[in-house]
């Protein structure tokens, strides 16, 4: 099953201004995704069930280190969910940042003395490269995926331009008989989110060619990005010619519940 979000930010509140959100648009355009409380986390949710499903559906968590978080219980509790993680899981979760002295992370936390962090004091578009680096992306002209097979609900198209400074990508969609065209606008190399729904039970690969070459990722449940960033594209798919199709309409059926503690248990369930 794949991951909702590629990173999810453990950090503290008073750190957000300096260096949660700048990070979190620095990899934005290096076609990275995160989790970030602000913007996931809606009026009314339990907020211990949001962080529990958003650790849950990351594949990374990348722990922002300052003294605002060493000061915070519960910023720990949030690193030490994630450690769990990782000792289950038995591969690397957590990539630690610091924005301290690194004889300050030893003495905290000796058992991950060993653990190769980057130094966020050397700024953010540094911090940026070397994350995205491990995922392994760069811009290309045509991209493949398939969804999870048994999965209904909202899914997403991410496209994150190659040039910055691109200003649109035109956006080609061919899933089964269906054709969409898109034409993207991509502000100072942000990406933009294109949501779309999944009503029935399959596994036909969605195909994606884009002009000129951007990173493409995607993923299920609510979308990375939300508006102005982000567009609906129910409507507008056309039939390519000479295709028979058994249903001729997308209809909104089988939309998937929005609670992310669902959602986390359909894409990673636990025995």
């Amino acid at each position: 099953m794949m991951a909702a979000r590629d990173v999810f930010l453990c950090h503290a509140n008073g750190d957000k201004r300096l260096y949660v959100r700048p990070l979190a648009e620095a990899l934005a355009r290096r076609g990275v995704s995160c989790w970030i409380d602000e913007a996931e986390i809606e009026i009314g949710d339990s907020i211990v069930d949001a962080v529990n499903a958003g650790l849950r559906l990351s594949r990374y968590v990348l722990v922002i280190i300052t003294d605002n978080f060493l000061s915070r219980p519960w910023t720990r509790k949030e690193m030490n969910a994630a450690l769990s993680m990782e000792m289950a899981k038995r591969k690397t979760v957590v990539l630690p940042i610091l924005a301290i002295d690194p004889t300050r992370w030893v003495e905290e936390f000796p058992l991950y003395s060993d653990r190769l962090y980057l130094d966020l004091r050397k700024g953010v578009e540094i911090a940026g490269d070397a994350i995205a680096y491990r995922f392994g992306r760069s811009p290309a002209t045509d991209w493949a995926h398939d969804h999870p097979k048994d999965y209904r609900g909202p899914v997403w198209v991410r496209c994150t331009p190659g040039d910055p400074d691109a200003g649109e990508v035109e956006m080609v969609l061919r899933w089964g008989p269906y054709i969409r065209k898109v034409r993207v606008q991509c502000t100072s190399g942000m990406p933009m989110s294109l949501i779309h729904h999944k009503t029935g039970a399959d596994s036909i690969t969605l195909h994606v060619s884009v002009d000129p070459a951007a990173i493409v990722t995607f993923g299920v449940g609510p979308a990375p990005d939300q508006m102005p960033r982000a567009m609906n594209i129910d409507e507008g798919w056309i039939r390519a010619a000479g295709m028979e199709v058994e249903h001729p309409t997308f209809s909104q059926e089988g939309e998937m519940p929005k609670e992310r503690d669902i959602l986390a248990q359909l894409l990673d369930p636990q025995d």
